[in-house]
């Protein structure tokens, strides 16, 4: 460690620090380290639930609703199909489904854009309009494969 703090010393505008924290799983905004899926059942429900608040006039509360039963749906696939998820990366496990042709390159490029409006919300910055022929499209990506 000092070998190593020396030669960062000699650069210039470099400096070394050491942070030391506890466990990840200690931080008190950690969540469970396994977490369970939503099933089928309850994947319906959330995307009824979305189909409602848009209706009602509340589209981020839908999109919202309707983002976690699609992000539930793939998940749902992925262990059906015994197709390991790598750290519930979704860009991962969409490029899977569509290399298994069971989403188009169509819908997997929809769901990108669905993930960045998602992270848009989540962030706190202002978003684009969720129109409803974008919220349909995601849902009907939802029911195809739920049948599937």
């Amino acid at each position: 460690m000092l070998k190593l703090a020396g030669c960062i010393a000699e650069q210039a505008d470099w400096r070394l620090e050491l942070i030391v924290t506890n466990p990840k799983s200690s931080s008190p905004l950690a969540g469970p380290t396994e977490r369970e899926h939503l099933n089928r059942r309850e994947i319906y429900l959330r995307h009824a639930t979305a189909r409602e608040l848009f209706h009602a006039g509340y589209h981020e509360a839908a999109f919202l609703q309707m983002w976690s039963s699609i992000v539930a749906t793939l998940w749902d696939i992925q262990e059906r199909m015994d197709i390991p998820i790598k750290n519930e990366d979704i860009p991962y496990g969409l490029k899977q489904l569509v290399s298994l042709a069971l989403i188009s390159e169509d819908e997997y490029h929809l769901i990108l854009q669905a993930l960045d409006k998602q992270n848009c919300l989540a962030q706190g910055f202002l978003c684009e309009e969720i129109h409803e022929n974008f919220l349909r499209s995601l849902s009907e990506i939802t029911l195809r494969l739920l049948k599937s």
